[in-house]
């Protein structure tokens, strides 16, 4: 679970936001609420001295500055997990693979953590806070759905992510939770071999993918593959 302080996107989990403009009802709500909270005899006085125009600015203030301290506390302590909906998109392989010398790994999502998966949302515009919710709950959810909130620019990855409350949480995953693996173009034979052997020492019934760029498309086509170590082949009088 990385610290989202290392992502390639500056706008990723930064919390850029515009904040929605109180009413009239809201400003009275939020000044009964507190008024209720118990708040001192001197805050009552400066309450009641406000107009509503004051108390708008100091609620817009508050609320701005009640973000950006849970903003810094996500960014200091949480941490987050990647993950797409696609195997085959080629911006992704370039970008996280080694230029198609990687591979993808296919999860159930069934199993822990993967049970715990949102989904980004994509959007043209900075996202628009309810300023009145946030003031009456900072752990209101809206705040989490913001950290899986991107710039449509990125949606050609249809992310999903996993937050946890605590960055560099290394976790361990069911071994029947890995469903299949998909090799790029351009793997190294060697690492191949190596990864396959590695499976068939711990999970034998996960499906081998080999990829291959296409000869009529701009895209990556798999083909499923049994692998059969060379000690086995030699047994059977294979070469």
């Amino acid at each position: 679970m990385a610290s989202p302080r290392h992502f390639n996107d500056p706008f990723d989990c930064s919390l850029s936001f515009k904040l929605s403009q109180l009413s009239e009802i809201e400003i009275s709500s939020l000044s009964s609420y507190y008024l209720q909270s118990g708040v001192t005899e001197n805050s009552k006085l400066i309450f009641n001295q406000y107009g509503n125009e004051d108390l708008k600015l100091l609620y817009q203030n508050a609320a701005k500055d009640t973000l950006n301290k849970v903003n810094e506390k996500f960014l200091d302590s949480y941490g987050v997990c990647c993950f797409s909906e696609t195997n085959d998109d080629l911006l992704m392989w370039g970008h996280y693979s080694e230029a198609f010398k990687g591979f993808c790994l296919e999860f159930r999502t069934d199993y822990e953590p993967f049970k715990k998966l949102h989904k980004v949302t994509y959007s043209d515009s900075l996202p628009t806070i309810n300023t009145y919710e946030l003031m009456i709950n900072e752990n209101h959810p809206f705040v989490k759905d913001l950290y899986c909130t991107k710039s449509a620019k990125w949606r050609y990855e249809k992310e999903w992510r996993i937050l946890h409350d605590k960055a560099g949480t290394l976790f361990n995953y069911e071994i029947e939770c890995l469903k299949a693996i998909y090799f790029g173009p351009k793997i190294d034979f060697a690492l191949f071999e190596i990864l396959c052997l590695i499976l068939i020492g711990q999970n034998p019934k996960v499906e081998l993918w080999k990829g291959k760029l296409s000869d009529n498309e701009f895209k990556i086509e798999f083909e499923k593959v049994n692998y059969t170590p060379y000690v086995i082949a030699k047994s059977l009088g294979l070469k």
